[in-house]
């Protein structure tokens, strides 16, 4: 504090933060955030739209500095991009209704589904919906690309079919 010496006023307050430690964090944050997310995104629960917060170079979305509308969004992440004949049973499980329902009863909503990349490589996505804070004005969207995942599962998969079949046959 710095006081006036004529009139005893307290003319300034200086203070020193030390952000070293914030600083860190959100260094940590945006890198897990980069290599574990395709996209990040804010679901504005009542005008039903979307802000965009983080998006890797793994999205394949508009990019948008403004806030779309849900239905905008969702056409972007499936419509093109999953097998035709699946499409229509995407945007119907992942209407705004029926997330806010699931949200509502159960806290989130994880929905797994197969992608295209532009080179139609089978890419399997994530998307998952969960309220951002208690207050459930806001839902947090976050798309995560889960490939090396489900292609692990399924060689383990194979692996016990066949180990299975095997012990079946020495029986």
């Amino acid at each position: 504090m710095v006081e006036n010496p004529v009139n005893n006023d307290i003319e300034a307050v200086i203070y020193a933060v030390n952000v070293t430690h914030n600083k860190k964090l959100e260094k940590v944050v945006q890198r897990i955030t980069l290599d574990d997310y395709d996209f990040v995104a804010l679901i504005d629960r009542r005008k039903k739209t979307v802000e965009q917060i983080m998006m890797s170079e793994k999205a394949d979305i508009v990019r948008s500095y403004e806030t779309v509308d849900y239905n905008t969004v969702l056409k972007q992440l499936i419509i093109g991009k999953t097998n035709p004949a699946e499409t229509q049973n995407h945007l119907d499980k992942l209407q705004y209704a029926n997330i806010l329902k699931k949200l509502e009863t159960d806290g989130s909503v994880i929905y797994p589904y197969t992608s295209f990349s532009a080179k139609k490589q089978p890419l399997r996505k994530q998307l998952k919906f969960i309220w951002l804070a208690e207050a459930r004005d806001f839902i947090l969207m976050t798309r995560t690309d889960i490939t090396a995942a489900y292609q692990e599962e399924q060689r383990q998969l194979e692996r016990l079919t066949e180990t299975m079949k095997k012990l079946e046959i020495a029986n």
